[in-house]
């Protein structure tokens, strides 16, 4: 987040939203203000969108310990198989997913006199009037889906919940009654993140499983509470054995792997594309561009455009690692897919701006580039250095070393 996007937090963390006065909402709603741009919808869309209900389905009930998925994520099914793999290894457990309802267009009175006077309280702030209709929708849902969780806490007696996100609506709703009602609370990283994100920055849950000790080491520096931070492995892995070599072709064949859809993440999406199109452009080699799930239409055509006749846009199909198998290396600026292909032992050239944390500050410093030259320089270090060994090392440092499932098991004995 920027500094506005902070101050803004803070504000709407000092409003005492009317029967919802013991929760803080800043981060939640500050995320889906810059995901949906609201101030370039019309107010149609702007009062359709959050006003679904969410209905929840109970697929497993074996115990009291809750796994709930986000409802931010629906449709995405690399982070729904995440998230089974780490629920499916608990026994004492009840896992609840959200399924999209019908279209709830009525407010009854009360709701309705309720959101004017949600609107009214963020009346000092720097939200314009649309921003503050659609926040009074999200609160609205997020009041009514709570109701909801709190009935299956109490008819299941849960002790531990465990969610895939907590800044998003419903997760942090969840984490922060169980907070206050001494239910343990479990999140998960579901991502990569760099310095400073949000989703560790602003979490509120007693517990936060890192891929590996890179998240722990710099979501410490946020000034959270040390020791909630543990390191248990990237779920995706769970039952896989890590490769134990992989010899690095000496060619220039790379795909780029862009981020997601903000408007500080296209703008790095496309610095880099520009890069990478230079780059071959001089060098006379094509490359792949594999685009985040959640890229917007308006955003992949302006990456066509940069790309022109170099980049090859692709699909994940099945497997991540049939894709990535193709390339000698990868092209990223913070996304999950640069993790899994660290995983894999595929050497990422990380773009970072000036000044940021990279994960390369780890041995690899001269993997990272934050303009032409800088990458024309890191493709070449790649290509004649052998850094077959350095890359495992790297591996367990940031997914997670060990024993996947024994790690995730040895913290669900303490729930």
């Amino acid at each position: 987040m920027n500094s506005r996007q902070e101050q803004l937090v803070s504000k709407l963390n000092a409003i005492k939203f009317k029967e919802l006065e013991e929760y803080h909402f800043g981060p939640s709603l500050v995320l889906l203000l810059d995901y949906y741009n609201v101030k370039q919808c019309g107010y149609s869309k702007l009062w359709n969108y959050p006003t679904y209900n969410d209905a929840y389905q109970v697929r497993k009930r074996t115990g009291n310990v809750m796994f709930l998925f986000s409802t931010s994520y629906k449709g995405r099914r690399d982070l729904e198989k995440c998230f089974l793999n780490a629920a499916n290894l608990m026994q004492n457990k009840i896992i609840v997913m959200p399924v999209r309802a019908k279209l709830c267009r009525e407010f009854s009175v009360k709701e309705k006199a309720l959101m004017g006077i949600w609107v009214l309280q963020m009346g000092k702030t720097s939200l314009s009037f649309k921003e503050k209709i659609f926040c009074a929708n999200l609160l609205m849902s997020g009041k009514r889906n709570l109701k909801r969780i709190v009935e299956l806490i109490k008819e299941n007696k849960i002790r531990s919940v465990v969610t895939l996100a907590d800044v998003h609506m419903i997760d942090y709703l969840a984490t922060a009654y169980c907070n206050m009602h001494g239910i343990k609370t479990v999140t998960l990283q579901h991502g990569f993140f760099p310095l400073g994100d949000p989703f560790f920055r602003y979490s509120e849950s007693k517990y936060f499983l890192t891929y590996g000790e890179y998240t722990k080491k710099i979501a410490n520096r946020t000034k959270r509470g040390k020791g909630n931070f543990i390191a248990v492995g990237m779920p995706e892995y769970i039952g896989e054995k890590a490769i134990e070599k992989r010899e690095i072709k000496k060619r220039k064949s790379f795909l780029v792997l862009l981020n997601g859809s903000s408007p500080e993440e296209h703008s790095n999406n496309c610095n880099m594309l520009k890069i990478c199109t230079e780059f071959a452009n001089s060098s006379n080699c094509a490359f792949g561009v594999l685009p985040h799930p959640d890229s917007r239409e308006a955003y992949l055509k302006e990456y066509r455009k940069i790309a022109s006749n170099w980049g090859n846009f692709v699909k994940i199909k099945a497997d991540a690692l049939e894709l990535l198998d193709n390339y000698n290396f990868c092209v990223a600026n913070a996304t999950t897919m640069s993790l899994k292909a660290v995983h894999e032992l595929i050497p990422v050239l990380l773009y970072c701006k000036k000044g940021c944390a990279p994960f390369y500050q780890y041995k690899l410093e001269r993997l990272y580039f934050s303009n032409y030259l800088e990458f024309e320089r890191s493709t070449t270090y790649l290509l004649e250095h052998n850094i077959e060994d350095i890359l495992i090392e790297l591996r367990d440092y940031l997914c997670g070393s060990g024993d996947i499932a024994k790690n995730y098991l040895h913290f669900y004995a303490e729930l």
